[in-house]
């Protein structure tokens, strides 16, 4: 359910604009948490088509990264909330996300790449994307919740994976897909 009183009238080699800067208008205003700066171009991916038919692709919204927040994305300036009842896929970090993707652009979830490490003894987001999809397309800044790159995220399963195993973690890279 949308929580909704409207009353107005570069981190990775893919070309995203995001940003790590937070402003007054990035707070939650439900939990107090830091919110991420998202492009409307995301929510349009993630809102049910109710919500999302009115999203600007250029509009200015923020991520709640409070797990267990059930506000999802959020407007202050907008006066606008939607909460994870209001999405049409789970984002992965949020309390009873299932199921828990990592790659949006692969719909690659946890146990997916925990599997093809523990049997396969895959450790590279390639071979682990390549394992379930017949080409790479990257396109993180539309199609991650937090319209950022899923890699450092990919690969933290990779290494927790391996530490369970007892083996050496690997090098994350720092580009994108």
């Amino acid at each position: 359910m949308q929580i909704r009183s409207k009353n107005s009238n570069n981190c990775c080699s893919s070309g995203c604009n995001c940003s790590s800067e937070i402003t007054e208008s990035e707070i939650c205003r439900y939990c107090k948490s830091s919110g991420i700066s998202v492009k409307g171009q995301v929510l349009k991916t993630f809102l049910k088509e109710e919500w999302s038919k009115d999203i600007a692709e250029n509009a200015n919204f923020s991520l709640c990264s409070n797990p267990g927040c059930n506000i999802s994305y959020f407007s202050n300036r907008e006066n606008v909330y939607f909460t994870t009842e209001d999405l049409k896929l789970p984002i992965w970090f949020k309390r009873g996300a299932e199921p828990k993707i990592i790659c949006y652009c692969h719909r690659i979830t946890e146990e997916m790449i925990r599997e093809q490490v523990e049997k396969h003894n895959l450790t590279s987001f390639r071979d682990i994307v390549l394992k379930y999809r017949k080409k790479i397309v990257c396109n993180c800044d539309r199609l991650n919740p937090t319209g950022n790159c899923c890699t450092k995220y990919f690969y933290a399963v990779i290494n927790d994976t391996l530490k369970s195993l007892g083996r050496p973690e690997v090098e994350v890279p720092e580009n994108c897909c």
